[in-house]
């Protein structure tokens, strides 16, 4: 039987379509219903149930005779449909007990730092009359759900078996910029080494959905999700000691300051050796893999909080500091 599993969010909507074993496709609307926009001739319920009606449409679905899974940011989603499953992603995320996700309820993924004056008017312009598009500084990106129980414990370096940390939400949509690389890197709040990959094509929760479904289902279309892996992560505080080696024998030495962030390229399918000390634990050595970042070693803590909570144009100048490492590292690789 074929599958829709869809996660409405604030300012859009993602479909996962499994058709029966002939694989997966993967289909977004770039809105959401707004009541201030839509209440006085539509209400939600039929919004959303005749974006449906078109996927099933374009997919030749009888929605009869095909399983429906749904989950919304703020709640239940109100559908004309039969769901098999229509939730929260609160409540999802408590059963995904197979993953490791920060998920953000934000907004649009739009720095007002990087337009131009006209640019900036117009968009301002634009927000007045449309309120549900907001910036890349909109407080709502603080508002996290996650299934990573924070700690401080060191661990040893992941094995390959481990399920990595996967960020998620609107503001990580399209294509990844240094902003939004770093604010991921910012959602971690604990020391340890991890894998850390971005679902910047908003199939992760569908994928989740469909594995409260079908663990079979799940996992094929886990195989062909299109999430980016950003690689290894060292987060910790105080200075860090870090030898690292490459598979073709090179070998450097780093001595890491506390306050900072250090990114050493390494491709997704290349692996490195690295051997790490600090002040907090013991010494830890082991085999980490690379991706759109490399192997990176994160020894910032309380500072880097104002580029979580912080508006934009407030966040100090180290903010940026921090984003050139990671731009630097997107250029070589």
């Amino acid at each position: 039987m074929s599958v829709i599993a869809a996660h409405v969010s604030d300012t859009n909507l993602t479909f996962l379509v499994g058709l029966d074993d002939k694989g997966f496709s993967l289909v977004h609307f770039p809105f959401a219903y707004n009541s201030q926009l839509f209440g006085h001739f539509v209400t939600a319920e039929d919004f959303y149930t005749d974006i449906f009606q078109l996927v099933l449409k374009k997919y030749k679905l009888d929605p009869n005779a095909c399983t429906i899974l749904v989950c919304g940011s703020q709640g239940p989603v109100p559908l004309k449909l039969k769901t098999k499953i229509n939730t929260s992603v609160f409540f999802l995320l408590q059963e995904a007990v197979e993953s490791r996700i920060l998920y953000i309820n934000g907004m649009h993924s739009c720095s007002l730092k990087a337009l131009e004056d006209d640019a900036l008017s117009n968009f301002l312009s634009n927000k007045a009359l449309v309120p549900s598009t907001e910036g890349f500084e909109s407080s709502h990106r603080n508002f996290v759900y996650t299934t990573i129980e924070q700690n401080n414990e060191i661990n040893n370096v992941p094995e390959a078996t481990e399920a990595p940390i996967i960020v998620t939400g609107d503001i990580f949509m399209g294509d990844l910029t240094s902003e939004m690389y770093l604010l991921a890197l910012n959602l971690l709040e604990s020391s340890g080494i991890f894998v850390l990959q971005i679902d910047n094509k908003g199939v992760l929760m569908p994928l989740t959905l469909l594995s409260l479904h079908s663990k079979r289902l799940y996992r094929k279309a886990l195989s062909e999700a299109p999430l980016t892996t950003v690689g290894t992560i060292f987060k910790t505080r105080n200075n860090v000691e870090c030898l690292f080696e490459t598979e073709v024998g090179t070998s450097q030495f780093f001595d890491i300051a506390d306050d900072s962030l250090v990114i050493v390229p390494l491709k997704e399918a290349d692996t490195a050796k690295v051997m790490l000390k600090n002040t907090l634990f013991k010494q830890v050595e082991g085999t980490v893999t690379g991706g759109s970042l490399g192997f990176i070693v994160d020894t910032r803590f309380e500072k880097r909080h104002a580029a979580v909570s912080g508006l934009l144009d407030d966040i100090s100048h180290k903010h940026h500091n921090w984003a050139a490492p990671i731009e630097e590292a997107l250029a070589r690789l």
